[in-house]
């Protein structure tokens, strides 16, 4: 039996997906569904032995070891070989495991392409695309809520990938992690948030690259990795303009964030 594949593509990453398991390519058509595409091409990740049996809350991470990047979460193991554009994972129900090496290979592609990965939200208005980063609480996935009631297209809702594209601009990418839609937009704005009364004030740019730095997402924390996201966010706070917003969940938002 051929395996059937799935073509995604995530920030400018693309992937082929294989499999044999039709209830598992069911899970993941709904967990990647913007992000699934039509057309072949991308890093084959073969979904392949018997499922994996991981019990309460799992954990593990993603090392990287020269081309290759290795996960390693017992029982589930798996590698992708950067060089070969392909790589094996064990299969589980809650594809925990491919969403980690995912992951990773994004961030990476995006940090090679001098950008940065953040635990941001971010939407796009009037084709331009604004990006809220914070941790865990700040208010990411209630912001974004609330600005796509008020007609913005919401880029995603947890992780943001933003790099320089071809045209020279900066460019911000949804992932699918945990709400997310693939089309990319050119960035307008960084933001910071607060809760409050409803205001908006200009960051410096230091103040700016202090909150990017701190809002790095680092799939793999290797120490060039690092160099990397932090020179990738010192270009982007000096790119890009950057600001506070203030906000409770009464106030309508969508005025005040164009207008920046």
């Amino acid at each position: 039996m051929q395996p059937t594949v799935i073509p995604l593509e995530i920030a400018r990453v693309r992937f082929d997906v294989a499999s044999e398991d039709g209830a598992l390519l069911s899970r993941l058509r709904t967990s990647y569904g913007p992000f699934v595409t039509a057309e072949r091409g991308g890093i084959r990740v073969s979904l392949a032995g018997e499922p994996a049996a991981l019990a309460g809350n799992p954990s593990g991470e993603v090392v990287r070891e020269d081309e290759e990047l290795r996960l390693r979460m017992s029982p589930q193991m798996g590698f992708l070989d950067r060089r070969r554009g392909q790589g094996t994972l064990r299969p589980h129900p809650s594809l925990l495991g491919l969403d980690m090496l995912l992951r990773a290979e994004i961030t990476l592609r995006a940090l090679e392409a001098g950008g940065v990965a953040l635990h941001a939200c971010g939407v796009e208005l009037r084709g331009r695309a604004h990006v809220f980063a914070g941790p865990s609480g700040a208010g990411k996935t209630t912001l974004a809520g609330m600005l796509e009631r008020e007609g913005a297209r919401v880029l995603s809702d947890e992780m943001m990938v933003v790099r320089p594209g071809d045209d020279g601009r900066w460019w911000a990418y949804g992932t699918p992690y945990r709400y997310g839609t693939r089309e990319g937009a050119p960035l307008h704005a960084l933001w910071r948030l607060r809760h409050g009364p409803r205001s908006v004030r200009a960051l410096t740019r230091h103040q700016a690259h202090r909150h990017l730095v701190g809002n790095l997402s680092l799939c793999v924390r290797g120490d060039v990795e690092v160099e990397l996201a932090l020179a990738g966010a010192t270009r982007l706070a000096a790119a890009v303009d950057a600001h506070e917003l203030t906000f409770s969940l009464t106030d309508a938002l969508r005025d005040v964030v164009e207008a920046a």
